[in-house]
C-alpha cells in the first residue's frame, strides 16, 4: 500500500486523466457531427456545428444528434451497426466520467485507503462507481482510453464517407 498522501495525489492524477480522456471522446463526437453536416475545418461558418453540438448539456442528447445526422447521411448498415456499438460503449464508460467529475476524495478509515466518493445526496450514491479506489480509477481510465480509441477509429472511417458540402465552394486551407 502506498503512503496516504502519495495515494491521494495518485488518485487526483487518475481523476484528471479520466476526465481528459473523456474530453477526447466528446471532441471526437463534435468533429463527427461537423463532418456529417458537411462542414470542413476551414471556411465560412466552420465553427457553427460545434456551437450547435455543445448547446445541449446532456451527453445523451449530443450522441442522439450524431446518430440522427449519421442515419440521414448513410444507409450503410455496417456503418450504422458499428456506430451503435461505439455509442453503446461510450455510454457504458460515461459512468466513470460522471463519477470522476462529481466526486471528492476521502480517506476510508475502514480500509485505511483513500477513495473517491460521490455525494450522499446524489441519486448515484449507491452505484459501484460511487466509491472508487486507485485501482478502480486505473481500470476506469483504461476503459475510457479504449472507448476514446474506438471512437477515433470510427471517426476516421467516417472521414471516408462522402458528405455533401452545405453550399460552400471547396477552399484551400489558409496559408
Amino acid at each position: 500500500m502506498t503512503e496516504p498522501y502519495v495515494e491521494k495525489v495518485e488518485i487526483e492524477a487518475a481523476i484528471g486523466r479520466c476526465i481528459a480522456r473523456w474530453y477526447s471522446i466528446e471532441e471526437c463526437l463534435a468533429q463527427m457531427f461537423r463532418h456529417l453536416l458537411g462542414y470542413r475545418h476551414y471556411g465560412p461558418d466552420c465553427h457553427l456545428p460545434a456551437q450547435i453540438f455543445y448547446v445541449p448539456t446532456n451527453f445523451q442528447t449530443q450522441t442522439a444528434m450524431v446518430d440522427a445526422v449519421l442515419r440521414h447521411r448513410t444507409s450503410e448498415q455496417a456503418i450504422i451497426n458499428e456506430w451503435k456499438r461505439v455509442r453503446k460503449n461510450i455510454l457504458k464508460v460515461k459512468k466513470y466520467r460522471d463519477a470522476c467529475a462529481h466526486c471528492t476524495i476521502a480517506k476510508n478509515n475502514r480500509k485505511n485507503t483513500h477513495t473517491t466518493m460521490i455525494s450522499l445526496f446524489s441519486p448515484k450514491r449507491y452505484t459501484p462507481e460511487a466509491e472508487m479506489t486507485l485501482a478502480d480509477l486505473r481500470s476506469a481510465e483504461e476503459s475510457i482510453r479504449q472507448a476514446s480509441i474506438e471512437t477515433t477509429k470510427f471517426y476516421l472511417k467516417l472521414l471516408g464517407l462522402a458528405v455533401p458540402n452545405p453550399g460552400y465552394p471547396e477552399q484551400a486551407p489558409p496559408g
